[in-house]
């Protein structure tokens, strides 16, 4: 299996960073990726995978919805062999992902309406309405079962279905389109109810994942970047993680029966400027907010509210901006570029193990532009943006300390990385590196005459850097 290269020296290693290549020693490595719900399942899904490993992506986030596959009670829950269990779709771009060389992250949102508290009023969203944490455990077992190496594929007898190492619990929990509800009236104050409820089927999912798979991650989290007062359809992501963590606002312990059980704390920093802008409210998280989610997440850690034991990496599984073209009132392309480069670069300082985009292609623009993303590294006819160049071979020249710059790079193949200044008009090689495919470089520049650099390893190179 071309997973099989995915496989890192320790679990709490292949938990933070599912990179195709080992880092060498003293690198801290950056696992890249895709999620395109309507690219990667379509009838050409097999291209868009391939186009996603051309781009330097070694992890792919596949979406799934649980009331989809099991449209029914199972009789036989814990059974992916269960006849109520529909697996085709889901099946099929497991299979197109790991062919194309890329690990999946399933992601499962979504309750089917005989798994949500009765009455589910009007107003809630499809499968958001308080979903029974009891049949979400044994649905977690199915699935990890079904993509454990294990199974029989029942369209090619003889041969196993794929291997899944990554399942999400939820998606944007903190948001009332996908679980509700956000908030409850308690004595005439509104109380934040979904991470109670999350942390119960956050708990339910990695118990039953678990018992399918023991040594497979389970990621908790997922959350969107901005809340709203109390009362609102929104809980900001810093307040919900300190709730699911049993934490108060000050980070204080809090009583925790039933501690939160996950391997990796997701979140999804979208940004409110450039990669440097923080969000403009005290528990919203953009891109250079990370550590808002990484402070309760050590207390947490410390303090056994984050079970089990160990310390967990964060991921950010959506993330990304608008271009223009194709969009008019979206970021420049020039800009567009650069951002791309600097929210890996950005995103991996702030500690961030796996990054993933938010398109793979451009969505068209219906009903228009403003209710659509056009935030692909390709266009809609397949043409590929300058923009992936960037995020396969991302480089970012930081002047923003007092000191010398430092130059980052992600390399997407093996060799003898040369760091070039133009000086003179010609490229001059200021640095020089042995690399491993994926590693991420970051060092200081040594004094230099030169403005505008680029990365160079074997014929291939980075786009030009320039101020």
């Amino acid at each position: 299996m071309l997973v099989c290269a995915l496989v890192l020296a320790a679990a709490g290693a292949a938990a933070g960073s599912p990179a195709q290549t080992t880092a060498v020693a003293g690198s801290r490595a950056l696992a890249t990726g895709f999620y395109d719900p309507a690219a990667f399942g379509s009838s050409d899904a097999s291209a868009w995978f391939g186009r996603a490993a051309a781009t330097g992506a070694s992890v792919v986030r596949l979406a799934s919805s649980w009331s989809t596959i099991a449209p029914q009670r199972p009789a036989d829950p814990t059974n992916p062999a269960d006849p109520v269990y529909q697996w085709a779709a889901l099946d099929l771009q497991v299979e197109e992902a790991t062919a194309a060389g890329l690990a999946p992250i399933i992601s499962l949102t979504g309750a089917p309406s005989w798994a949500q508290a009765q009455p589910v009023p009007k107003s809630s969203a499809p499968g958001a309405w308080e979903p029974d944490a009891a049949d979400y455990r044994p649905f977690a077992q199915a699935l990890a079962t079904r993509y454990s190496g294990r199974f029989p594929d029942p369209l090619h007898p003889g041969r196993m279905l794929p291997r899944v190492r990554y399942f999400e619990a939820w998606n944007e929990p903190n948001l009332s389109i996908y679980l509700a509800p956000q908030w409850k009236l308690v004595q005439g104050t509104w109380a934040a109810e979904s991470p109670l409820i999350y942390r119960a089927l956050l708990n339910a999912f990695y118990a039953g994942v678990k018992a399918g798979q023991a040594d497979a991650v389970v990621v908790a989290g997922d959350t969107a970047p901005f809340g709203d007062p109390p009362g609102g359809q929104r809980i900001a992501p810093a307040q919900f993680d300190r709730i699911l963590l049993c934490l108060s606002a000050t980070m204080q312990p809090l009583p925790c029966p039933d501690p939160a059980h996950f391997d990796v704390l997701d979140h999804h920093p979208y940004a409110v400027g450039s990669p440097y802008t923080p969000a403009l409210n005290p528990d919203d998280v953009s891109i250079p907010d990370m550590a808002k989610l990484e402070r309760p997440l050590a207390v947490a850690e410390r303090t056994g509210r984050a079970l089990p034991a160990g310390t967990k990496p964060i991921w950010a599984t959506e993330v990304s901006y608008d271009s223009d073209p194709p969009d008019p009132q979206a970021v420049p392309m020039a800009t567009f570029v650069r951002w791309t480069a600097e929210t890996l670069y950005e995103l991996w300082s702030e500690g961030a193990a796996v990054v993933t985009w938010y398109l793979i292609r451009d969505q068209p623009p219906i009903p228009n532009y403003a209710d659509s993303y056009q935030s692909g590294m390709y266009f809609r006819n397949g043409e590929p943006k300058e923009a992936q160049r960037a995020f396969r071979f991302p480089l970012v020249v930081d002047r923003r300390g007092a000191g010398e710059p430092i130059v980052w790079t992600r390399v997407p193949v093996s060799g003898t990385l040369a760091i070039e200044g133009l000086v003179g008009g010609r490229w001059v090689a200021v640095l020089r590196a042995r690399v491993a495919r994926f590693q991420v470089v970051e060092r200081h520049l040594p004094a230099s005459a030169s403005e505008r650099f680029r990365a160079v390893v074997g014929n291939q190179s980075s786009l030009v850097w320039q101020p």
